[in-house]
């Protein structure tokens, strides 16, 4: 009996097992080929479509996408622009769909600047000859040359002030313990110092921008495959840089942006903790130099600015009054304020030193009017001196020298200096006697 049940429950398991994997098998056939890819872990291969239709981006309950201000664009995280207002337009509009902050790391070259075409050599490109250059540069049958490259780092990526920090710690210890050792006092003076964690996090997110020029006057399609045409195209734009100005150029800014970050979270949970953005950055030194030193005011400031602001949120809604980036905190204003006062003082101190030595002098002379006096009199004794110690060098210099034409131009110039020396002696001793006949009444008087 036991058998019997066993055998008869051993056939129930196997006509489920049965029907479970008829089952999994009428799912596996009518999968796409997109869901058996996402299914395995892969990603769906890049097509057409993806590049016509964006992801696009809420921010703060509306649709923004910084792929819009590409000028051409290969995906939404690479492209190039055509001037240096549109990519900071692009990186701004990045930054505030992503809710991210990047910084400059390295700028190299002349990125940014107009070029000399005529101290141009052999730096003219058709391609790009390194395989790991980013962004990597492929050749459309049109000259370029490379003006710089620019590198940018998320606020939260490597300590690149590192090794400075550990000196200054190290400098902060050996201080505190000679003051420690110092027994001349019955104290010792303890400075107290930040033991807050730095915000740095080894980010590995990146933007890498190229910054190259195009001549599309010289365009050769037949230069993409041969070399022949890229040389001869090449010959004729070097020999046209030394004889030719109006040059038709193409300013290029190519980008290429980050996909993920790393050790750190992203999206609106990092709105609280962004640095102040760079335009309220440039306004709260403006002004600082008009002369604003309150920081609620320069608060209310700020307010009114980023409402009027049309260029940035024009037709779109304002961030969250969280979002730190445009909503700053008291503390993060006063600090920029401090920074803009400084910048200030620094920017006066260039401006003193650049300024022309005469302006100096004569700024200097009307501040001590009595100083100026003892200084031209110190100036006309030594001038004496220098003008008597020459004269005696001429003097003894002569009875070495054997050439009779060298000793009668010096005997000429020297007849004209006296001369000169008389005239001027005369003059002053007229004037003199004329000031004193003048003075002669009163002085008996």
């Amino acid at each position: 009996m036991d058998g019997l049940f066993s055998g008869y429950w051993h056939a129930i398991m196997m006509d489920v097992k049965i029907e479970k994997e008829l089952q999994t098998n009428i799912r596996k056939r009518s999968r796409t080929p997109s869901e058996k890819s996402l299914c395995k872990g892969n990603r769906p291969c890049q097509s057409s479509k993806l590049q016509e239709k964006l992801s696009y981006h809420t921010h703060s309950g509306t649709v923004r996408c910084w792929a819009n201000t590409f000028s051409v664009y290969s995906s939404c995280y690479e492209g190039y622009v055509t001037s240096l207002k549109l990519l900071h337009h692009l990186l701004q509009e990045f930054e505030i769909c992503t809710h991210t902050y990047f910084i400059v790391q390295r700028t190299k070259r002349n990125f940014g600047k107009e070029p000399e075409l005529q101290r141009i050599g052999g730096s003219i490109h058709w391609q790009d000859t390194q395989d790991n250059a980013r962004p990597h540069l492929l050749c459309d049958g049109v000259p370029f040359i490379i003006m710089g490259t620019r590198t940018l780092d998320c606020h939260q990526g490597p300590d690149r002030d590192k090794k400075r920090k550990h000196i200054r710690a190290a400098a902060n210890q050996q201080k505190d313990f000679e003051n420690y050792l110092d027994m001349e006092h019955d104290y010792t003076e303890r400075e107290w110092h930040s033991v807050k964690a730095s915000k740095k996090l080894n980010c590995p997110a990146k933007i890498y921008i190229r910054h190259i020029i195009k001549f599309p006057e010289y365009e050769c399609p037949e230069a993409i495959e041969d070399i022949g045409h890229r040389h001869a195209v090449t010959t004729r734009l070097q020999l046209d840089f030394k004889r030719r100005e109006d040059i038709v150029k193409g300013h290029q800014f190519h980008v290429q942006l980050p996909q993920s970050h790393a050790n750190h979270v992203v999206g609106e949970q990092t709105d609280s903790s962004l640095p102040i953005d760079r335009d309220l950055s440039a306004f709260i030194q403006k002004k600082v130099t008009e002369g604003v030193a309150n920081t609620k005011e320069m608060k209310k400031l700020l307010e009114e600015y980023l409402q009027s602001s049309e260029h940035l949120f024009k037709g779109k809604e304002l961030p969250s009054r969280n979002n730190t980036r445009y909503w700053p905190t008291l503390k993060q204003i006063r600090n920029h304020m401090m920074l803009a006062t400084m910048r200030q003082r620094d920017n006066q101190a260039v401006s003193l030193l650049e300024e022309p030595k005469d302006q100096q002098w004569q700024q200097t002379c009307e501040d001590y009017k009595p100083n100026y006096v003892k200084v031209i009199i110190l100036d006309l004794h030594s001038v004496m001196n220098k003008v008597q110690s020459l004269a005696r060098e001429v003097e003894s210099l002569s009875g070495v020298c054997q050439d009779p034409n060298v000793l009668c131009e010096v005997a000429a110039e020297m007849e004209q200096l006296r001369d000169s020396l008389l005239h001027s002696s005369q003059s002053n001793e007229k004037s003199f006697v004329d000031k004193s006949e003048v003075l002669q009444p009163y002085t008996e008087l």
